[in-house]
């Protein structure tokens, strides 16, 4: 399976089929590395949305998969029109590489 590094999140492998993988990390006796659970958040609106949860600045924080996959991938720069996530399926809970697109707010749900 391919994989990237975010170029924020060091030490973590973000893999092509949606599955996010922490390195392991010098200093750390007992942990070797592993797969990350991720798990489903609903917004304001009642919609669901993939997230994870990484650490920077040595503070856990819950982050949106699809977009971290997308930016890891360099799939598509973001631009100011086409700044939104959308998902080929329909799924927003399908955070496979080949599934995401970036897309204007009006098409988000399919391509």
């Amino acid at each position: 399976m391919d994989y990237v590094h975010h170029y924020s999140f060091i030490g973590y492998r973000f893999y092509s089929d949606g599955s996010v993988y922490r390195e392991p990390r010098e200093g750390e006796r007992n942990y070797k590395g592993g797969y990350l659970t991720t798990q489903i958040q609903r917004n304001q609106k009642d919609y669901p949305s993939r997230v994870v949860r990484l650490y920077s600045n040595h503070k856990q924080k819950a982050y949106s998969l699809p977009r971290l996959m997308l930016e890891a991938w360099q799939v598509l720069p973001k631009t100011k029109n086409h700044s939104h996530i959308g998902f080929r399926d329909g799924d927003p809970t399908n955070c496979n590489l080949s599934n995401l697109f970036w897309g204007i707010k009006k098409a988000i749900i399919v391509e």
